[in-house]
């Protein structure tokens, strides 16, 4: 396991960690259509790999097949049952998605590639999106850590015929510039390796502005609350298959056979600033 970056992503929280991010990818419709996809109508990430608020139109397969999507990441990305979050709200807006996670806590993007584990789960199925995710790796030894093995690991998914995006975390709650510095490391590496970039931590971030005592952190100060994990799937499942905000209803069935709610109140002001933040 890289300590480097494993430190910013489990357990205690260090003396410092920090970060924040940006948005989705601008060439997933080309791929995609490469990809005998087909454009409907509902908004996506889209422009660049900077830049996901200029909305473009979802790509799904014109087979009619659900997508496919392999989570890579750790206890930041199982909490509360992140993918099946993600997959109960493409399928309120119609669009059929199964996930697959291999995530277990404290790992790297680097401790994914030298594992094995993961690279034999990419080349083993036929995947439309690989998300990758690890700690908020604020630190500069983490930040370049992050970089080298988001490269590496967009250039394998590529190989394979997926399209890989990072999945922005936040920072330790509390920490000084936490969410800027964050940014900047899930940003950088998002340019280098050209992958789409899922910018939860934006968005956890700006909710806290507009509302200080809203819980997203659990008491270890990094890992998510229920309704933190809720914000970050509206983010992803909006980036990937173009489904909005607000057209995920307040009780979600996942495939466990569990309903998922939260309060209603709550729900809206979380879809709300999912919505102002990301646009849709």
């Amino acid at each position: 396991m890289n300590r480097a970056a494993a430190s910013e992503g489990s357990g205690s929280p260090p003396a410092v960690a920090l970060w924040r991010d940006g948005m989705f990818f601008g060439y997933l419709r080309v791929v995609l259509a490469a990809a005998v996809l087909t454009v409907p109508a509902t908004n996506v990430y889209g422009a660049s790999p900077l830049d996901a608020r200029k909305a473009q139109r979802a790509v799904v397969p014109r087979d009619g097949r659900e997508f496919q999507v392999l989570f890579l990441g750790n206890s930041l990305t199982a909490s509360n049952d992140l993918a099946s979050l993600v997959e109960a709200m493409a399928a309120a807006g119609g669009i059929r998605l199964r996930a697959v996670v291999l995530a277990p806590g404290g790992f790297s993007l680097e401790d994914h590639w030298r594992g094995g584990a993961a690279r034999r789960l990419l080349a083993g199925a036929r995947w439309d999106f690989v998300v990758l995710q690890q700690g908020p790796s604020s630190r500069l030894d983490s930040r370049a850590n992050l970089r080298e093995y988001a490269v590496r690991w967009a250039n394998e998914v590529r190989r394979h015929g997926a399209i890989p995006a990072l999945y922005m975390v936040w920072p330790f709650q509390g920490q000084a510039n936490g969410f800027e510095l964050v940014s900047q490391s899930y940003r950088q590496a998002a340019t280098a390796s050209n992958s789409g970039i899922l910018p939860a931590g934006e968005v956890w971030q700006e909710a806290i502005r507009r509302d200080a005592g809203v819980s997203l952190y659990v008491a270890d100060r990094l890992h998510p609350t229920p309704a933190g994990t809720y914000l970050a799937a509206l983010v992803i499942t909006q980036g990937l298959t173009g489904v909005p905000p607000r057209a995920v209803p307040v009780r979600l069935k996942l495939k466990s056979g569990r309903d998922f709610a939260l309060p209603e109140d709550l729900t809206a002001k979380l879809q709300m600033v999912a919505t102002k933040t990301l646009g849709g």
